[in-house]
């Protein structure tokens, strides 16, 4: 999977996180959407874990060109915002999951071995 955040210790916390569970790796992390777009370009990864609120490029704006360069990928959505308006725009924008930031982080990893 990639992980696409701005916020650093986020990252690692899910990188640690993640390759604790069988069978789930993290072949990637991006600092922003742009650098998002491309690292899903150059690694194919089956799992693209996306902040919404970044800078450079937000989640929204990323989504559907990490789509098009990943088009194989399951995209999550990990939010701070807990609106659902913006889980509708996510879900609207192409994301397979919306899940606020907050939540328990085994049920982020049952999720992603679910996709």
């Amino acid at each position: 999977m990639l992980i696409v955040d701005d916020a650093e210790e986020l990252r690692e916390v899910l990188t640690l996180f993640m390759e604790r569970a069988e069978g789930l790796e993290v072949v990637g992390e991006a600092v922003d959407g742009l650098d998002g777009v491309e690292k899903a370009r150059d690694l194919q990864p089956d799992v693209v874990i996306l902040d919404i609120a970044m800078p450079r490029m937000d989640g929204l704006q990323a989504l559907p060109l990490i789509r098009e360069a990943s088009p194989g990928a399951r995209v999550v959505i990990l939010s701070g915002f807990g609106d659902s308006t913006m889980a509708e725009d996510a879900m609207r924008a192409g994301a397979d999951h919306y899940v606020q930031k907050g939540g328990r982080l085994s049920e982020l990893v049952t999720l992603v071995e679910a996709l």
